[in-house]
This record gives structure tokens, C-alpha cells and sequence, in this order.
């Protein structure tokens, strides 16, 4: 299944959850919500062997959610950052990937422990380049695909904090020679606040 069918049928499947009746009834705009926000460090496993040495990757991330208390699922968006590079007999390999990912969340609480798990589209875009050889070059592309996250969080305080998350995103980018799959597995701490 392509990136273009993958995609259609999870804004299928988004829209139908929340534009429902029964869900639109559900939701009491007016009552409590509860937010969260946090950052991520960690690591990126691209799953292609286009990428080479620099398959791992550090990456960076923000992930935000706000779902109402009185119904199980609520909206997620999160944006990550990874990029690599490796320099051998004076060729320097490099490349990054960010990512952009809408989504639906669920979490489960459990005395100071938050599991939260979430999932839906994905955007990326990805560069990978070679300089100080013969053959030098810049590939630039993006592509739509799919994320599921999963994060545990335990609770500090009411308004902190911390956990590890780990997810996998899938999208093929559409290099100059060709499409190379941008995603992969991830692996990360995480720092951030509740609301």
C-alpha cells in the first residue's frame, strides 16, 4: 500500500471518530481538559539501507496533546529532528529528517504513571548529501506516511514530568533517484509539563 492510500485512509478514519454524532455529543467542550507538553532526546534507526553509516541518528522532539478528562481519546501533535553525519577518507556523509505527525491519543493512568499512546499521520522530509568526493550531491524530498508512539510518564509533581517514550513512523520521500523510505523506529527520554 502506498504512502497516498495509507494517508487517505487515516483521515478517513480521524474524521469519522470525531466528526460522528455520538462523539461530538460525548465531548463537554465546557469541562476539563488536561494538556501536556514535552521535549525528547534520543535516537532514530532509519529503516532503509540507503542511509548507510549514518542510519542512527540523534533526534530531537516536542510533542504536545490535550484531550477532555470526561472522554478517552484527544488530539496529538509532535515534531521530530534527527540528523547524522560521518566523515571517512575525507568524504562527509550527512543527513537529517523532520518530522511532522497529527494525530489521536489515548492515555491510561495508574497511581504517579501516565501510558500514553497515540498514532495517526505522518510528514516528512528528509535530506542526505555527500561532499569532498567526485561525485557530490544533495538529495532533498519528502512524503506522507504513517507514526505510533507509545511514551510512560511518571508524574513528579502536578505540573512535571518525566518518561521515555519509543515509536516507529513509515514514509517514502521522493529523492531525485528515487523513493527511500524516511522513517523508523525511535527511542527517547522526555522532559515536560502538565496542564
Amino acid at each position: 500500500m502506498n504512502s497516498a492510500k495509507t494517508t487517505s485512509i487515516i483521515c478517513i478514519l480521524l474524521m469519522s471518530i470525531f466528526l460522528s454524532p455520538k462523539t461530538l455529543n460525548a465531548i463537554d467542550l465546557r469541562g476539563d481538559w488536561d494538556g501536556n507538553i514535552d521535549f525528547t532526546v534520543g535516537q532514530k534507526y532509519l529503516d532503509s539501507d540507503y542511509w548507510g553509516s549514518i542510519d542512527k541518528q540523534i533526534q530531537f522532539g516536542a510533542n504536545y496533546y490535550l484531550k477532555p478528562t470526561n472522554f478517552p481519546i484527544g488530539f496529538n501533535v509532535s515534531s521530530l529532528l534527527s540528523f547524522g553525519s560521518e566523515t571517512e577518507n575525507e568524504v562527509k556523509t550527512s543527513g537529517y529528517t523532520f518530522e511532522q505527525h497529527f494525530g489521536l491519543i489515548t492515555i491510561f493512568n495508574k497511581n504517579n504513571f501516565k501510558f500514553v499512546f497515540n498514532g495517526g499521520i505522518a510528514f516528512i522530509l528528509a535530506d542526505f548529501s555527500r561532499t569532498g568526493s567526485s561525485n557530490d550531491f544533495s538529495n532533498y524530498g519528502e512524503g506522507t506516511g504513517f507514526y505510533i508512539d507509545s511514551e510512560i510518564q511518571y508524574v513528579i509533581t502536578n505540573k512535571l514530568h518525566a518518561g521515555m517514550r519509543i515509536g516507529y513512523s513509515a514514509a517514502k520521500v521522493d529523492f531525485i533517484f528515487g523513493d527511500e523510505e524516511a522513517g523508523g523506529m525511535y527511542v527517547g527520554l522526555s522532559f515536560g509539563l502538565n496542564f
